[in-house]
């Protein structure tokens, strides 16, 4: 056993006495300067390596012994930076299916809503003739789907996905908030509105003055459009599943037919040869499968039945 002059701490020798000196001397030397250039100037274990000259498993276990916690530096991004950082997304979005709502924006694309509000009423009622539309229009920082220019009306077509994620909900009462804020008049359109008793309200509101229009929010019942609940698949088990296939058999194939071949025993005659046929020909089955198909369902009835093993036990008594 040895014991450090520099941490007051016994260690056994075959640990290394003179390794043990030489890095416990380097950490009380090099702690002060790590905690300047860690924790004040937030640099690196490699820049500070280059500095101190200290190896960087060392700094490593200085730091991590004496929980140094280091600076976080906040990089402004140059105008070079933004540039790469411009191209690179107009790279990914270009090399994207097309299918997401930014990419078509980028694509100036619309949605099935969007479609039906442009074909339906401003195509067919001449709504360009009268107003100046503009589709997509920026109002930093949202986009507004149709806006209205004269009237200064903000036109919102929402899909299910507006009334059902809570994060959608709180972005539109956000984006209300700021168009208002600016002076505009919002309007929005539900998917189940996109009919023609949609189109009429939206033409009779249209007449009135911007103070009158509504903000519609998600007042209405989602229950008729099963939507808020998704119904869970039954999972049933090998056993479950056949087990309802013989049920369902059972009551459109089986159970009919048992009532049938009960009415005609009454005046059938089971002992005589050849009934097999003429009673399969009645309930219009193969003759073969019909003595089977009699011993799961009315085994009753085969009891005293013709058979080719009763006619031999016939003759064999017969015989003696």
């Amino acid at each position: 056993m040895f014991k450090c002059e520099n941490c007051d701490k016994e260690l056994p020798t075959f640990l290394g006495k003179e390794f043990h000196k030489r890095t416990c001397a380097i950490s009380n030397d090099a702690l002060e300067k790590i905690k300047i250039l860690y924790c004040l100037n937030g640099k690196s274990v490699k820049e500070i390596w280059k500095e101190i000259n200290v190896p960087q498993q060392q700094i490593r276990i200085i730091i991590r012994k004496n929980n140094l916690k280091k600076k976080i530096i906040k990089q402004k991004l140059t105008q070079e930076r933004k540039n790469h950082l411009r191209q690179k997304r107009f790279e990914f979005l270009s090399k994207k299916s097309g299918k997401t709502p930014w990419e078509r924006r980028q694509a100036r694309e619309m949605s099935t809503l969007e479609e039906w509000f442009y074909d339906e009423v401003i195509i067919k009622e001449n709504m360009n003739e009268k107003f100046h539309i503009s589709y997509d229009y920026p109002v930093f920082p949202y986009f507004i789907d149709f806006a209205f220019h004269e009237l200064k009306l903000a036109v919102e077509l929402d899909g299910p996905h507006h009334f059902l994620d809570e994060d959608r909900i709180q972005h539109d009462k956000k984006k209300n908030d700021n168009l208002i804020s600016q002076g505009w008049s919002i309007y929005r359109i539900r998917f189940d509105e996109c009919n023609e008793e949609g189109k009429k309200r939206f033409l009779e509101i249209l007449q009135t003055t911007p103070e009158k229009l509504r903000i519609n929010e998600s007042e209405f019942n989602l229950d008729r459009f099963n939507l808020s609940k998704k119904k869970k698949k039954v999972v049933r088990s090998r056993s479950e599943y056949h087990q309802d296939e013989r049920n369902n058999a059972y009551v459109e194939i089986h159970e009919p037919r048992i009532k049938k071949i009960r009415e005609l025993a009454k005046d059938f005659d089971f002992t005589k040869f050849g009934w097999v046929c003429e009673l399969a020909s009645k309930l219009d089955m193969p003759a073969q499968k019909l003595r089977g198909w009699m011993k799961k369902w009315v085994p009753d009835l085969l009891e005293n039945a013709h058979s080719r093993k009763n006619s031999c036990k016939v003759l064999e008594k017969s015989i003696d």
